[in-house]
């Protein structure tokens, strides 16, 4: 039997709440999952498999949805819409002035809706709500966006699911065809705004990632870059992101006494991350901005071994900078530099983002790599594998996190680790539970 035990309330939204909960017994021990309640106490359970499903894993994501169903159900009550979820995944669906005003109040701001809700709970009477409704301010077009996509989302679940159970009866054409409508209808009256456009983001395709990782293991920089200079550099550069997690810009901030020698087995060799800004001697025109605080990270060996082999190479360009001319392009401490004579006015000088992406293009194109993938991907491969280390070792998910967000400088409040921790088969822990009927008598 499956047992439980509510550890902590994730997110308040007044007629629906989010509690996370502890699995104490059973297969699944340990494991957390995530519990709507409504205000009787009971679990809204077409929320919870929503949520059980949903293939997007960090907990903030997992949030921004919630917060939209809970605003839906809001909505719901201010405007008398009985039995929304059973109605759309069994019935009819919602009618179109019901999705009108469930898109109109969608556009305004979450707090005012609750506080709404919570008032004709407690017995307020309302003359012309949609009166009322116009008067209120209306939430960014950000926010409004992502609300309506997540309910869109939502609701189209809950008909997909429902149709699925309906095969299972007889449906009268007329019912059929209804529901079909309704499910056009959503989209057609639910409306996100246009957003201004954002930087694009790099989406990170698992056969590209599956391809770089194997790559990186093995490949050989001298097929990359034919300057055995810049070939080592660069190999310790993105063994520095794929081995130690760092980004690109902590890799380019990098200086020399941030490397430290261990003394043994109990005192491995160290690479110590610091914020550094406003570092007068870095005169480059876009310099790198570090994300996130101080941190030590430790790596393998061998790639240890190959900043040092880099360090011997660089006091050759130092030199080399030196009786070219260039003594103030080497007025600096910073550990990766350019070092190809081609671009002569910056030889010695820090390594520019741009430099550093231009290494990052050809090692893509060796490893046959065509997608648009950044340099972030090697931070994420070495999460990544991380993850899969700590778990050989038979360490749970509370005990990775924790040592994740020391290795990788996350937050307390970052949901990063939770990402990188979420069980392949998460959304299998939800449907084995709710199967368990003694599970459910006791939620």
């Amino acid at each position: 039997m499956a047992q439980g035990q509510t550890i902590g309330l994730i997110k308040s939204a007044r007629s629906l709440t989010l509690n996370k909960m502890l699995i104490d017994a059973g297969r699944r021990r340990g494991e957390r999952v995530l519990r709507p309640v409504k205000l009787n106490g009971s679990t809204n359970l077409y929320a919870f498999l929503y949520l059980a499903n949903h293939r997007e894993r960090p907990v903030n994501t997992l949030d921004a949805h919630f917060r939209a169903i809970a605003l839906l159900d809001a909505v719901a009550i201010l405007f008398d819409i009985e039995d929304l979820e059973y109605r759309v995944s069994y019935g009819r669906g919602l009618t179109t002035s019901q999705l009108k005003i469930i898109n109109e109040a969608l556009s305004r701001k979450e707090r005012d809706i609750h506080d709404l809700a919570a008032k004709k709970l407690n017995g307020a009477a309302f003359a012309n709500l949609n009166d009322v409704l116009d008067q209120l301010p209306r939430a960014s077009r950000g926010t409004e966006a992502l609300r309506k996509t997540s309910v869109i989302k939502y609701l189209r679940h809950l008909m997909e699911a429902g149709d699925g159970v309906l095969t299972n009866y007889v449906v009268s054409d007329a019912d059929i065809e209804a529901r079909r409508d309704a499910y056009q209808e959503i989209t057609a009256k639910i409306v996100p705004p246009e957003t201004s456009p954002r930087s694009k983001r790099t989406h990170f395709n698992p056969y590209d990632l599956a391809q770089l990782e194997s790559f990186l293991e093995e490949y050989e920089p001298s097929r990359i870059w034919q300057d055995p200079i810049i070939a080592l550099r660069n190999q310790v550069m993105f063994d520095l992101q794929f081995y130690g997690g760092l980004r690109r810009s902590e890799v380019l901030l990098l200086q020399f006494p941030d490397f430290v020698h261990g003394r043994g087995r109990d005192h491995p060799n160290q690479i110590h991350v610091t914020a550094k800004r406003n570092d007068p001697s870095d005169r480059r025109k876009k310099p790198p901005a570090a994300k996130t605080g101080s941190g030590v990270i430790t790596v393998p060996e061998f790639v240890f071994a190959r900043y040092e082999s880099w360090k011997d190479a660089y006091e050759e360009v130092l030199d080399h900078a030196i009786n070219l001319g260039l003594t103030e392009n080497v007025r600096h401490n910073f550990v990766f530099v350019a070092a190809s004579l081609r671009q002569h006015k910056s030889y010695g000088s820090p390594l520019t983002i741009d430099g550093f992406d231009y290494a990052f293009n050809a090692l893509l194109k060796t490893a046959r790599i065509k997608g648009t993938i950044s340099t972030h991907a090697l931070r994420h491969l070495c999460a990544m594998r991380y993850v899969r280390r700590r778990r050989a070792l038979g360490d749970n998910n509370d005990q990775i996190q924790k040592g994740m967000r020391e290795f990788f400088r996350w937050s307390r409040m970052s949901s990063m680790p939770a990402y990188y921790t979420a069980h392949e088969d998460h959304a299998l822990l939800y449907n084995d539970l709710i199967q368990d009927k003694k599970f459910l008598e006791e939620l």
